[in-house]
């Protein structure tokens, strides 16, 4: 992507409207008139981990994923522009927050037992966990500045969701 911008972006690009998953405000590929939609989430694997609506919300913050990508990041202090790496350091001994690095089976089970989702970026500011939190009702906590979010103009995110600011 870095090799591609420097580049240039083809002309024929620069008129084009981009149909694309939600991403970062200012980016070069977001011009006036793009449309951004929300990932892939497979509605029929959630329906099939659907738990009766009375469980109660018994995990207070959850989070499944990297806090360090290491493969890609040796030193682990880019990934995410340290976000996770933060939120790992102070939270990890907390009782409220259930997080790990680890995804199990019971993952869509735990999202709607939860009542906040962590939603930080990682490589880019989105994932299908956003769409994952809201489809089970877990408030997404966002964690991605500039973020650009699906269907901002129909959606209240701010009225559904919490923002949290990467240096927060």
């Amino acid at each position: 992507e870095e090799r591609a911008i420097e580049r240039g972006i083809l002309p024929l690009l620069r008129r084009a409207t981009l149909v694309q998953t939600f991403g970062q405000r200012n980016h070069v590929c977001m011009q006036e008139g793009s449309i951004t939609i929300p990932p892939y989430a497979n509605p029929q694997k959630m329906q099939a981990h659907l738990i009766s609506p009375g469980t109660p919300r018994s995990i207070f913050a959850y989070f499944r994923g990297l806090f360090y990508d290491m493969g890609n990041d040796p030193e682990g202090g880019y990934y995410a522009r340290g976000a996770r790496a933060s939120v790992w350091e102070n939270f990890k001994d907390n009782p409220l927050f259930d997080m790990s690095s680890e995804h199990p089976s019971t993952y869509y089970e735990d999202m709607q037992r939860a009542i906040f989702c962590l939603c930080p970026l990682g490589w880019a500011p989105w994932s299908p966990r956003l769409v994952e939190a809201v489809v089970f009702g877990c408030i997404p906590v966002i964690i991605a500045d500039d973020i650009v979010l699906p269907f901002a103009d129909a959606i209240p995110w701010e009225q559904i969701s919490v923002f949290v600011a990467e240096a927060d």
